[in-house]
């Protein structure tokens, strides 16, 4: 109790150095919750449930990648197993998932969803499922009301407890899944029980269909459906590798046609389609408030000849498109607008770059390019990289010089301060990761040329940088702001930016704010 008494009194000198006398409500609640001796606090990022971090498809982490060190640990595939290097795990419950594929012979058999403990990498089960085709690089996904892990591969879905790896349901259907990974809900229904996963199937010539699966129990009045049921599927044309995405009861995919795609998520009803170009989707959209972004892939042309799209759903219609690289992957968009893209192919006329682009609102312009904009040409993104954005940090990776499927031989943090001609716009790096990368826990989780391997982050706040954002944060984080040095001799190993929690580069009075914002989980 004496603990508690101590940070519950520093916590009070904050209120009244900061003059905060008008939130005594928000500060009851820090109290509160100190008081409750727990030790920890729930951080809104500290799981990474879908490829893209989200249902939304956002890639954006409040941990902070201020540095990259040699990795936590490195696991290995075994001689019968072959990780889908593109893929990007998730994780959630202290574990990390991932897809990887079983061999026999070196002949594909069959895929696997293995689950390792996301601290020591330890392997924990694993469970099989249909083959995937095409090379796909499907993610798993995460229903953490229903603690269960989802994946599809060749012709089924599965959903394996996310403990114990026992299956849950099987769904067989006649169609292949290439590059589909699902997005889930957590908030349809009456009592909110009546969740779903959505996720687009495999026709590229048309005919494909946008599926809604029953991920919760059975209830007569609320959810009519079994667990692995097909609760409503629609058609939406042309589809290659959509990767839908879920928000506030809305259901939003890109298609090969060019086309924006609206469902109500409740009851399959479409709501709207939006012509956006001629050009194709194969990946996926990040739903920010009533905007959605899209970027295009286009095989013939040279170098940024697709478009990166900008939607408004609520007027159901494009508001503006800018030039891009070909690619896959999702933009990331920061809170200040600044859209994130990876994408390229080493030939076809095209190499792989990650840009950047300012959303001015109804208009965009280019930032920066790492490819055209630097004297090193710096090889890093590609078609299939899923970049996140973590604190001021970017996360990417370096792709090996063959433009096929091979893995990525380095993870590299970007200063999103900076651009590609500054010193320190990379700002670290290690070898043998750089694979869409997953950030949990204080953790990121990249695949490589090596296996799957944990980087250790800190959590934006974490100034004692023992992996935890908690009370016994508080201590280092006065000193942060009263004595810079002090801290520095104390925490060697720590770095002053980790108490920057509001992002702006600097480490004041402003940062209380947000500092407490995340030690009470509303950041």
């Amino acid at each position: 109790m004496q603990n508690t008494e101590r940070h519950s009194d520093e916590l009070l000198w904050l209120k009244r150095w900061h003059n905060l006398n008008q939130r005594r409500q928000d500060w009851a609640v820090v109290l509160v919750l100190l008081a409750s001796g727990n030790g920890q606090f729930a951080v809104g990022a500290s799981e990474w449930t879908h490829f893209a971090g989200s249902a939304g498809r956002r890639a954006v982490s409040c941990a902070a990648a201020v540095r990259l060190e040699q990795p936590r640990w490195t696991l290995e595939p075994r001689e019968d197993e072959w990780f889908v290097d593109n893929a990007s795990p998730v994780a959630a419950f202290g574990r990390v998932y991932f897809n990887a594929r079983v061999l026999d012979d070196g002949v594909v058999v069959a895929n696997k969803i293995i689950a390792l403990d996301a601290v020591t990498g330890g392997r924990l089960w694993e469970m099989p499922l249909d083959a995937d085709v095409y090379d796909s690089w499907a993610a798993p996904a995460v229903d953490t009301r229903n603690k269960s892990v989802l994946l599809a591969s060749g012709q089924e879905i599965l959903a394996a407890d996310a403990i114990t790896g026992d299956v849950l349901w099987r769904l067989p259907l006649d169609r292949f899944f290439v590059n589909a990974t699902a997005a889930v809900s957590a908030d349809l229904g009456a009592q909110k029980n009546a969740n779903r996963a959505f996720i687009a199937d495999f026709a590229p010539g048309g005919g494909a269909q946008l599926y809604a699966i029953n991920i919760d129990p059975y209830d007569a009045a609320d959810n009519p459906f079994e667990p692995g049921q097909i609760a409503w599927q629609a058609g939406i044309g042309r589809a290659g590798g959509s990767v839908a995405a879920y928000r506030d009861g809305r259901v939003i995919c890109v298609t090969r046609d060019g086309r924006l795609y609206s469902f109500d998520a409740a009851t399959g009803q479409q709501q709207f389609m939006i012509p956006a170009t001629s050009q194709p989707f194969f990946g996926g959209v990040t739903l920010i408030g009533n905007s959605a972004y899209a970027a295009t892939y286009v095989f013939s042309g040279g170098q940024s000849n697709s478009l990166l799209v900008k939607f408004d759903l609520a007027a159901q219609q494009v508001v503006w498109t800018m030039a891009c690289e070909r690619t896959n992957s999702i933009p990331v968009v920061a809170d200040d607008g600044v859209v994130f893209l990876s994408g390229g192919i080493n030939g076809y006329g095209s190499t792989p770059r990650v840009q950047a682009f300012q959303d001015h609102g109804t208009t965009a312009s280019r930032l920066w390019d790492t490819f055209t904009d630097s004297a090193g040409k710096l090889n890093l993104g590609g078609w299939t990289l899923q970049p996140v954005l973590a604190g001021d940090r970017l996360i990417v990776g370096v792709p090996q010089a063959s433009g096929d499927f091979s893995p990525y031989l380095e993870i590299v943090v970007l200063n999103r301060s900076l651009t590609p001609g500054q010193n320190g716009f990379v700002a670290g790096s290690a070898s043998g990761a750089g694979a869409s990368s997953a950030v949990a826990q204080g953790i990121a989780f990249s695949h490589g040329a090596i296996g799957l391997s944990a980087f250790d982050l800190f959590a934006s706040g974490d100034v004692n940088c023992d992996g935890f954002l908690n009370n016994f944060d508080i201590d280092p984080f006065v000193l942060t702001l009263t004595s810079p040095e002090t801290y520095a001799s104390l925490y060697p190993n720590c770095d002053v930016h980790f108490a920057d929690t509001n992002g702006d580069g600097e480490v004041n009075n402003f940062d209380i704010d947000a500092f407490v914002a995340l030690l009470t989980g509303n950041e």
